[in-house]
Order: structure tokens, then C-alpha cells, then sequence
């Protein structure tokens, strides 16, 4: 009886993992500060830097869709600012195409999407969305997440969960803010990585700082601020997979009964 036990018991280990695990295989982006949107188009008193329009440019790739995510209610002029620098940005490329969204983030909104840009987000994530996201992940799509300094600690917050939600090991800290009024990341500041390639300097300001994940910029202190993900694809559940999990369990039984009769 305990043989027939342990061959139930194996056999239920290697269906749970065949229809139980999900995993997705896009990129996450998150900074600890939205003030890296200024240089892009001169806003803030903030002159462009080639910098930071070499880094938005590179982490869109080779792709040609953008949806910036707009929750702001028209209650928050300066994260609607950031939303329309974003957007404007991007617009002004060559083949790009970006579009601002207010409604709920659905498979239909992302369908024809490359990146996927969340600034500030004064409204949690809803489940709906959250599993609207995974789906985009799994097809090889990036989300770029901006938050802030600890007087955002309500968007940060939102962020956080749903970073964790969608599998990321990065989270934004709220700690004090570091760095204050705008400074200029250069040299050993600025990680070698395809998405900083053709970066010499990088403007920010004020900063959290962001655990997880690869870092790619750095404070004066050298806290992180800025990081990315690489998820790791495996391969989906099937109707096979569930076939060949039965089968398993078919044939651990049939030779847990042999052994059970030859003793």
C-alpha cells in the first residue's frame, strides 16, 4: 500500500509542475526616478541630453508600437507632463508609433504593442491587468515602470505590487531621497549593457534607489536607481504535457504493482 502511495504521490508532483507553472519571457525596466523623461524634450529647464534619448531609444529596440499608460485623473498635472513628454518622445522617431491609454490595460490594448510604459500609476493594477500584462510578457514584450522619490511612496507602492504580481525580484525603495535637484550620471556610473549602449551621461534627479534586477545607473554614492530584468522563458503547460503527466502516472503505477506482487 505505501508503494501504491508513493507512486500516487510521485506521479502528482509531475502533473502539478506540468499544468501548475507559468513563466514569462519579456524584459522589465524600472527606475526610481521619472525625471530622466525631462531631457528628452528640454522641459523642466532641463537642456535634451543624448544621453537619455539614446537610452529611451534603445530600450524600445526594433520595435515601432508604445502605450503610455495615463492614470492620472487629470488630478496630477505633473505626471500628465511626464505622460506627454513620454509620448512625444517617442512620436518624434522614425517609424514609431505611440499612443497615450487611459483605459484598463487588456490583450487588445497590447495586441500590436513592443513596450509598455507605466510613470507614476495613481491606480493599482487590477487582476485583469495584471494577467493582460503576463500575456504581453510571454510574447516577448518590455515594461518600463517609473517611480520616484519617497514623496511618491503611493505610486512606488503600486509599482511594487505589481512587480511582484507579474514574477520581478526588482522593487523601488522608499529611503531617503538621494541626489536632490538634477545631476549627471557618467563614466563607472553607467553599467555596459545593450541598453545603455551610446550612453556617455545621463541626467536624473532625486532619485530612489531600486534593488533587483541588473543595474544599470548609478548615484553618486553609487546606489542603483535605474535596473532591468530579463525574464526566462519555459515552455507553456500543453495538452500534451498533460498527456505525457497521465502516462507518468500510468506507468509508475503499473511498476509499483509489479514490485508490490513480486514481494
Amino acid at each position: 500500500m505505501q508503494l501504491i502511495k508513493g507512486a500516487l504521490y510521485s506521479a502528482s508532483v509531475i502533473l502539478a509542475f506540468s499544468i501548475g507553472s507559468r513563466s514569462y519571457a519579456g524584459t522589465f525596466i524600472v527606475s526610481g526616478d521619472a525625471n530622466i523623461v525631462n531631457p528628452l524634450v528640454a522641459s523642466s529647464n532641463q537642456p535634451i541630453n543624448p544621453g537619455n534619448v539614446q537610452f529611451f531609444t534603445n530600450i524600445l529596440g526594433g520595435g515601432t508600437n508604445v502605450i503610455v499608460q495615463s492614470t492620472s485623473s487629470g488630478d496630477n498635472t505633473a505626471v500628465e507632463a511626464i505622460e506627454s513628454e513620454i509620448n512625444s518622445f517617442y512620436n518624434s522617431l522614425t517609424g514609431v508609433t505611440s499612443t497615450i491609454v487611459s483605459d484598463l490595460i487588456t490583450p487588445a490594448v497590447l495586441s500590436s504593442t513592443d513596450l509598455f510604459i507605466s510613470p507614476l500609476p495613481d491606480d493599482s493594477f487590477t487582476d485583469a491587468e495584471i494577467a493582460s500584462l503576463g500575456d504581453f510578457l510571454e510574447n516577448n514584450g518590455s515594461i518600463f515602470f517609473l517611480g520616484d522619490n519617497n514623496n511618491f511612496q503611493q505610486e512606488n507602492a503600486r509599482i511594487n505590487a505589481a512587480l511582484t504580481s507579474l514574477g520581478s525580484s526588482i522593487n523601488i525603495l522608499d529611503a531617503n531621497i538621494f541626489d536632490s535637484g538634477f545631476n549627471t550620471a557618467t563614466g563607472s556610473r553607467i553599467a555596459s549593457n545593450p541598453l545603455t549602449a551610446g550612453v556617455n551621461a545621463f541626467t536624473y534627479a532625486a532619485a530612489s534607489e531600486v534593488a533587483g534586477g541588473t543595474s544599470l545607473f548609478l548615484g553618486l554614492t553609487r546606489q542603483t536607481f535605474l535596473s532591468i530584468e530579463n525574464t526566462t522563458q519555459v515552455p507553456e503547460p500543453s495538452a500534451i504535457g498533460g498527456v505525457l503527466a497521465i502516462g507518468s502516472i500510468g506507468w509508475l503505477m503499473k511498476r509499483k504493482l509489479k514490485t508490490f506482487k513480486k514481494a
